[in-house]
Formats: structure tokens, C-alpha cells, sequence
């Protein structure tokens, strides 16, 4: 059987390849149709990106299966910063996220677009600031471990006197606690982050997306289904969206189990 030669390197490709395994241009069709099944991820999707050039080494139509829906509006983004070589473009729901939800806000977006990385590191957010107000606040963190310790050593008194002079400790201890970087955190997280990562997000996930493409293409190039696995590889993910929810239960759980060791 002959050989595929691509139109854009011309080099020669296996007869069952359907995209170059060099440029990942779309090959000529020479025999029948690939099966359906893998034609469905692809059934509502704009021929206008079918010929067009390819982006970053990856063809539209590998793009058009990998990001899925909404894929028409992602895929003119990432042709314009190919295009004109730049590493910017709006997103409005990373934006509406972000200064509605913050960090937790813009998380959520990364999740949904199987971007755990990106997800996780918005959700460490909290944590750093968490972080870096204990190591501003470490003589009052000091004072107040003092405090406790010599109350605890004189319990002889009231357990009612005794809660009560815990708490005003604690209280007094919570209060210098968060009176560090205030401003700068509800800057960073309430208008900053938000803006910025409207205009990077999607090119994070467009590096993401053509990695994720060629890595597939090394070993599925040939594959009949090569189209449906790029579709489940990417795609979008509701159940992950739970993520960001879990993981920030769990942290205000441990916080008040740890205030409720302290007190009591």
C-alpha cells in the first residue's frame, strides 16, 4: 500500500496515519473514513479549522478533539497568540471566578480543565499566606505558647475561669495573627490574580494542550481511536471541580480542630 505523503514536510507516513507524525499536519485521504467512534467527538465541530495551519506543531482538528467544549472560542485564542506570537488572551470566566471566588475561584477553572498543576498551586495560595503570617507573627506565636503553657500549669481553679481566660489568650493571639499583610492579600487575591490570569490562562492551557497532544501522537498516531483518546485526555471535568471544595474542608477542619486542642 503507499506511503501518505504530507502536503506541509513532505514526508512519507504509514498508509494507516491520519496526521503527520512530524507536523501533525492531516494527511490525504486515500482510504475510507475513520470508524465512527471516533468521528462523535467531533460531530458538531467547525470545518473551518480542518485545513487551517497548524498551531505550535499541532493540527486544529487534534486541538478541536483535545479541549472539547467550547472549543471554537478556545481554538481562536490559540490561534491568535500563535499567530501573532504572544502569550496573552482574555478569559472571561477565569476573570468572573477570580474576583468573585479568589483563589479558590480561579482553581476551580484549572480543575475543570483537567489542569491539576495549575489547580493545586492556586489552592497552596491560602496556605502561603497562612505561612508567612506565622513566620511575621512569631513573638506573638511565642507570647502566646507562653501564656498557655503557665495557664495550664496553674489549672487548679474554676474550668469555667479557665476557658474563659483561654479564649481572651487565643482571641488576643487570632487578632495579631491576621493583622499582618491584610491589604496585600486582598489586593493579590480579590483583583491582581484575577486580572492577570484572564490573560495567561489560556496560554498556559494551550502549552499544556499541545504537550499533552504530542506526547499521544508518539504512540496513538496510528490509532483509529486517536481522536477519541485525545478527547478523553483533555476534555472538560465536573467531578473535579469538587476538588477545590475538598481540599478546603479539609484545611478549615484541621484549623478549628487545632483551635479546639488549643482552648480545651
Amino acid at each position: 500500500m503507499n506511503k501518505k505523503i504530507c502536503v506541509k514536510c513532505n514526508l512519507e507516513n504509514e498508509p494507516s496515519f491520519r496526521y503527520c507524525r512530524r507536523c501533525g499536519a492531516v494527511l490525504p485521504v486515500v482510504e475510507q473514513k475513520a470508524p465512527i467512534s471516533a468521528e462523535v467527538v467531533l460531530e458538531n465541530s467547525d470545518p473551518f479549522y480542518a485545513d487551517k495551519d497548524v498551531i505550535d506543531g499541532v493540527s486544529a482538528r487534534e486541538l478541536e478533539a483535545y479541549v472539547g467544549k467550547n472549543h471554537s472560542r478556545i481554538l481562536d485564542s490559540f490561534y491568535r497568540m500563535s499567530l501573532l506570537n504572544k502569550k496573552t488572551s482574555f478569559c472571561l470566566p477565569v476573570l468572573l471566578l477570580g474576583l468573585f471566588f479568589g483563589f479558590f475561584g480561579i482553581s476551580c477553572w484549572f480543575f475543570y480543565r483537567k489542569m491539576n498543576k495549575y489547580g493545586f498551586l492556586f489552592l497552596a495560595f491560602p496556605l502561603v499566606f497562612f505561612l508567612v503570617d506565622l513566620i511575621f507573627n512569631f513573638d506573638v506565636s511565642v507570647r502566646f505558647l507562653k501564656d498557655y503553657t503557665s495557664l495550664l500549669s496553674s489549672f487548679a481553679a474554676d474550668t469555667e475561669q479557665y476557658r474563659s481566660e483561654a479564649n481572651q489568650i487565643f482571641s488576643h493571639f487570632y487578632n495579631n495573627f491576621h493583622s499582618v499583610l491584610p491589604d496585600f492579600r486582598n489586593l493579590l487575591e480579590g483583583m491582581v490574580a484575577p486580572i492577570v490570569m484572564s490573560f495567561f490562562s489560556l496560554y498556559l492551557y494551550k502549552n499544556k494542550a499541545v504537550k499533552d497532544i504530542k506526547n499521544l501522537r508518539e504512540s496513538y498516531a496510528q490509532d483509529s481511536n486517536y481522536l477519541l483518546r485525545l478527547f478523553l485526555l483533555g476534555g472538560t471535568s465536573a467531578a473535579r471541580v469538587l476538588i477545590p471544595f475538598a481540599v478546603s474542608v479539609g484545611f478549615y477542619f484541621i484549623l478549628s480542630f487545632s483551635a479546639f486542642l488549643f482552648i480545651f
